[in-house]
């Protein structure tokens, strides 16, 4: 599609929608996988990396570091996290910046872990947040830190994707509770298939010192991405999309969400190499009458569920969502002010709700219904331009800044096209 379009109308197909979908790779796995190439001097090769533009603007940064030694990492949060930490640990002195949008992210809990090892931390503007100056690297860095982990896992992984380079390793002691742990045990994971091996309880993770073996790392699809094509075949009866490249034992948390297919009448197999989902026209089903689902280690799916559940018109109460409000934009915020267009409610339950858990609960509920083709913003966020295409299934819909998708998916709407949507 053209790259310069500032809005498009999108339409569905009339019937069930059959075919094959191209995913992209998995930025997190790949955003991971580059860190650790740098660090292994030349041991790692990465194949089938991300599109992505997070993904890219990391890679970029890494093999050619900026002259000024400004490293603008643009929207891409992951990538600034990751790098700060990797700066921190190497020589010379480097700045860490950022779009408007992402200097007003959190990542004061990774900074002051930093500045507690020893690493020469500076706020150049507002404290707490970047842009942030790393002066060279201490002689030595205090082989135990300590840091929030209710707040976002990747502080903890950015630290432990550099611990096993540390001359005492790292111990990294978690105050409260660990959010998105999927997240921090992919980390884990992927350090283990390059030869670091970690110990971890439920507040402390031990990487010692250790060597990076020599490996060839493939990236596989992404299943964040995969959910908004799961969300087509649950709401369209007699659909069945197959996508490459996905597997029963990936390491991605938000791999289960085809746990979660069984609510909707719908069907899965991995086969040949992927997977395929179908959701049976003649089946003999039943939506719930309402569902329950705690998102904390998903929550880079609550967008897909919350257009999925609004046009098959079901109620659902959410938990689990405490890191949204500080990704691109306060996706919980967001997702209330686009799909009230549509006459679907998401609103925050009452404190007695979660007066023992602690919880925030969302309610959410009413079919989504459309009589004049309403216009969704995006709010610089590639989730909420993917997940809410999906509305295109009540009627055509118009979504604004349809290009934010490149941050994760750059060829999301030929993929749609080639389904069958109509895009203008």
């Amino acid at each position: 599609m053209n790259n310069s379009s500032s809005i498009i109308n999108l339409s569905s197909p009339i019937g069930p929608i059959r075919g094959s979908v191209t995913l992209p790779s998995s930025k997190s796995i790949a955003n991971r996988y580059l860190i650790l190439q740098a660090l292994s001097g030349g041991k790692l090769t990465v194949m089938n990396l991300s599109v992505s533009d997070d993904t890219q603007i990391l890679k970029k940064l890494l093999e050619s570091p900026p002259a000024d030694n400004i490293y603008d990492a643009h929207h891409a949060g992951t990538t600034s996290r990751f790098l700060l930490a990797y700066l921190a640990m190497q020589p010379g002195t480097q700045v860490v910046t950022g779009s408007e949008r992402l200097i007003t992210r959190p990542i004061k809990p990774l900074a002051e872990a930093l500045i507690s090892m020893g690493a020469d931390v500076t706020y150049l503007k507002e404290e707490g947040h970047l842009p942030i100056q790393l002066g060279p690297v201490p002689s030595s860095l205090a082989s135990e830190v300590w840091i929030t982990g209710d707040i976002s896992s990747q502080f903890i992984t950015a630290l432990l994707l550099n611990a096993h380079s540390l001359p005492n390793g790292l111990t990294i002691n978690i105050e409260g509770e660990l959010v998105s742990k999927p997240y921090v045990e992919m980390t884990l994971s992927i350090l283990k298939d390059v030869g670091i091996e970690s110990t971890m309880t439920d507040d402390k993770i031990t990487i010692g010192h250790q060597p990076i073996v020599e490996k060839v790392l493939t990236v596989e699809s992404d299943w964040s991405a995969a959910s908004y094509f799961l969300g087509l075949v649950t709401t369209r009866p007699g659909s069945e999309i197959f996508m490459p490249n996905l597997y029963e034992t990936s390491i991605q948390g938000d791999s289960h969400m085809v746990d979660y297919l069984y609510h909707y009448g719908c069907r899965y197999a991995f086969e040949n190499g992927g997977l395929k989902v179908w959701n049976p026209a003649d089946a003999d089903y039943t939506l719930p009458p309402i569902l329950e689902m705690n998102l904390e280690d998903t929550p880079d799916i609550f967008q897909t569920l919350a257009t999925m559940h609004s046009i098959l018109g079901l109620t659902c109460v959410y938990t689990g969502l405490s890191t949204l409000p500080g990704k691109e934009t306060n996706r919980i915020d967001a997702m209330k002010n686009e799909l009230i267009k549509v006459r679907s409610i998401i609103a925050e339950l009452p404190p007695r709700f979660s007066s023992k858990s602690q919880q925030k609960y969302y309610l959410q509920e009413s079919k989504a219904t459309i009589s004049e083709v309403p216009t969704f913003s995006t709010y610089q966020d590639h989730r909420m331009a993917m997940s809410l295409a999906l509305l295109s299934l009540v009627g055509p819909i118009n979504i604004e800044d349809p290009m934010v998708v490149s941050k994760s998916f750059p060829h999301y709407w030929d993929e749609l096209a080639k389904l069958g949507f109509k895009i203008t």
